[in-house]
Parts: C-alpha cells; structure tokens; sequence
C-alpha cells in the first residue's frame, strides 16, 4: 500500500517538476506522515507543520526530502527503495525523490511515440539549465545559483546513469554545454 502511494507521489511530482522546469522554477519540498485535518478548504495538523519545517529548512536545494518518520521505517521503506527505485540518499545523509531520473524516463516515454518529443523536451532541459547558469552567475546571485548547480549536476549525474535510455531517446552526452 504504501508502496503505492510512494510510487503515485513520485509520478505526480515529476509531472508538477516538469511543469514548473519548462517555465523556468526548480520545485522543492517535505514529505512526511502524520495526523492532518483537511476539509471545505482548510487543512492543519501535525503533518503539515513538519512538512513545511523540511521544506524550509531542510530541503534547500530543489528536492523533495523525506522525513525521518516515512524514513526510519525500514520494512517498507527499503522495500520502497528496491520498487519506487527514484529515492535516493544524498551527500547529506537525506532521501529524496530524484526527479532528474524520472524525468528521464518521462521523456522516453513521449519520445515512445516515434517522435522527438522526448529528444526535443531534453534539449531543452538542458538549453534551459545552461541559460539559468549564465544568467545567475552574470547577476551574481549565488544563492539561486547553487539551486540550479545542484539541479544541474543531479541531471548530469541522471544522464550519465542511463546511457541505453539516451541512446534509445537519440540525443548525445554532449546536450549537456553547461558542464
């Protein structure tokens, strides 16, 4: 069951990530269990107060991280790693969904089609990162530029996991100009 849920929030985010990249934001968050009140438009309680304390304080770069109560729960959560596979441990000791890998795959499938959709969306994943590089490092803005170094490193890393997927996208390693 969990694994489930694990597996749907992990396909929504990527679509919402997709949606946020094309338009140029980088989306970051918290996700955790808990007690939550939500009805006709309000919702309070434990879970959203923690979720909003990881997003702020924890999350920094874009990345949903997971807290330790969804975490430390090793039956399942180990078995969500093997299954959902896109939750990864960072340098940092926490997990998040890595949405530069499911973003991969997003664009295989639309490029499943027999066209270039996914060949054209990952060009301009990567014409976007480059533009977004340039321009925070020419205003100086080092804080929104360590986001999208992040990011862009994480993508990189992604591209360079799965090079039977990219082949069959039909696009190069040499997309990747901001490097």
């Amino acid at each position: 069951m969990i694994i489930n849920i694990l597996s749907q929030f992990s396909n929504l985010l990527t679509e919402i990530a997709a949606k946020a990249l094309h338009i140029g934001f980088l989306i970051r968050g918290g996700a955790t269990i808990g007690k939550l009140y939500h009805a006709q438009g309000v919702i309070f309680g434990e879970a959203l107060i923690e979720a909003y304390k990881i997003e702020s304080r924890t999350a920094i770069y874009p990345r949903i991280v997971l807290s330790n109560k969804i975490t430390s729960n090793t039956v399942w959560f180990n078995s969500a790693i093997n299954t959902v596979a896109r939750i990864h441990r960072d340098k940092d000791g926490l997990y998040y969904f890595n949405i530069s890998r499911k973003l991969l795959w997003r664009a295989a499938k639309l490029n499943s089609n027999q066209d270039a959709n996914g060949k054209i969306e990952l060009q301009e994943v990567s014409n976007l990162i480059r533009q977004r590089l340039n321009e925070l490092r020419s205003a100086d803005k080092l804080h929104d530029l360590a986001k999208w170094e992040w990011f862009a490193r994480e993508f990189s890393d992604a591209l360079h996991s799965e090079p039977e997927l990219i082949k069959s996208i039909g696009i190069s390693l040499d997309v990747i100009s901001w490097k």
